[in-house]
């Protein structure tokens, strides 16, 4: 018969305090289990049971676990899906921001961070744009592509970009990818990236350009473009391409140059009445760009002046072009700082200043497009980059008081006395 031994009553307090102890480490091992290990977590997601499979992060270092994104520090997993183990958005960019305080403030820069060196400002997406965390790091931990990277990936940054609207030099600094090269650039490999490149309108030297015409006439994109050693390098200078341009081609200016001569004739643009340029009527283009074949500069159109008008007419050129560049200087200095106080004021004041901007923009737009400088007509220049002014000037009033105000019907600035000595 087994008789309990007899201890002090201090030998038992010793035995039963280790006995305690030793029960309460299976305990401990399972608390730790619940709370600080992935493997529970991956017990049941990475079985193929439910719909996502777990994967350890390439980003993340070893001691990130799911509970880290997934739960609040501490919390148990009583048993199935509990509601508050969320992947919502709601739970996880708190979660983030808990480690990444200083993201605002501090960018990531570095192999590490940014592998390709790509330019994201994230105080500007966060409180310019409202955006959250896992709305461009969805795959920061879960990443369903092979291979997978765990960073974002360019399809996301299209969601709110526009492909075609966006220049990757915004987010990727010149030299920072290596761009594909290959002997020749043909059709179909550039249109992997540059989607409808053939209709798309560009300013080529200043001047309309059409892919789709070039491509109608046989001529493709190896014939203006080496992609062997400079990815997209163009292969003529303005005067290679007028080596087929008036010279074999005998049509009218306003094929290629549809801007300038318009502007040349003072087309009304948005409501805001022109007037014909001093010398649109009398004399036609191809009177001052006579050497246009050869590639002529402003110094020949100055010096073919002089042919029809006195000695020291050219400096008319000059001052035109002087008084207008020092318009436009003035204007997109204005531009600037309305850019700048964009980006702290109230969302919906900015939202109500949009129109006026975007009307002084394209006012401006219209006067680069020509690209004369005032020459083709300087009248109607000053009238358009005056009328951008008024409009930005109207911005920054509301932008310092913080109050909309209606906007403005577009009207001619009266000609001040300088501008008829001007012309």
């Amino acid at each position: 018969m087994f008789k309990i031994p007899r201890f002090s009553l201090k030998v038992w307090l010793v035995a039963g305090l280790v006995v305690a102890v030793l029960g309460m480490i299976p305990f401990a091992g399972l608390v730790y289990y619940t709370i600080m290990s992935c493997n529970y977590c991956l017990s049941c997601h990475s079985t193929g049971e439910t719909p996502d499979i777990g994967g350890k992060s390439l980003i993340h270092p070893d001691d990130i676990c799911c509970y880290d994104c997934h739960a609040q520090r501490g919390q148990f997993i009583t048993g199935g899906y509990n509601p508050l183990f969320s992947a919502d958005a709601e739970r996880i960019n708190p979660n983030c921001k808990r480690c990444h305080q200083d993201i605002i403030t501090d960018e990531q820069i570095g192999y590490k961070f940014n592998k390709l060196n790509i330019t994201i400002p994230h105080k500007f997406h966060i409180e310019g744009v409202g955006a959250g965390c896992t709305d461009c790091h969805n795959n920061i931990a879960h990443d369903w592509e092979r291979p997978p990277t765990n960073r974002p990936r360019m399809d996301t940054c299209l969601m709110c970009h526009e492909r075609e609207e966006t220049s990757c030099n915004i987010c990727h600094p010149k030299g920072s990818i290596e761009l594909p090269r290959s002997e020749h650039a043909s059709i179909s490999q550039c249109r992997g990236c540059h989607h409808g490149f053939a209709v798309k309108k560009l300013l080529i030297y200043n001047i309309n350009f059409s892919h789709a015409s070039h491509m109608k006439n046989g001529i493709y994109c190896d014939r203006c473009h080496s992609n062997k050693e400079i990815h997209g390098e163009i292969l003529y200078n303005r005067v290679g391409c007028l080596d087929c341009h008036h010279k074999e081609v005998k049509v009218e200016c306003n094929r290629c140059h549809i801007e300038q001569v318009r502007f040349r004739n003072g087309e009304s643009v948005r409501n805001i009445k022109g007037e014909p340029g001093l010398m649109a009527r009398s004399v036609g283009c191809e009177v001052c760009h006579r050497g246009i074949s050869e590639g002529h500069s402003i110094k020949v159109v100055k010096d073919i002046c002089v042919n029809c008008h006195e000695k020291g007419y050219s400096n008319k050129v000059d001052l035109w072009q002087g008084e207008i560049s020092d318009d436009h200087r003035g204007t997109m200095a204005l531009l600037a700082w309305i850019d700048i106080q964009l980006r702290g004021i109230n969302p919906d004041l900015a939202s109500n200043l949009s129109p006026l901007i975007d009307e002084a923009r394209a006012l401006i737009e219209v006067v680069d497009s020509d690209g004369s400088k005032g020459v083709h007509n300087f009248r109607y220049s000053k009238v358009l980059l005056s009328e951008a002014r008024k409009r930005l000037l109207k911005v920054k009033r509301m932008i310092s008081k913080g109050l909309p105000e209606p906007e403005i019907e577009p009207e001619i600035e009266k000609r001040s006395a300088v501008e008829k000595r001007s012309t």
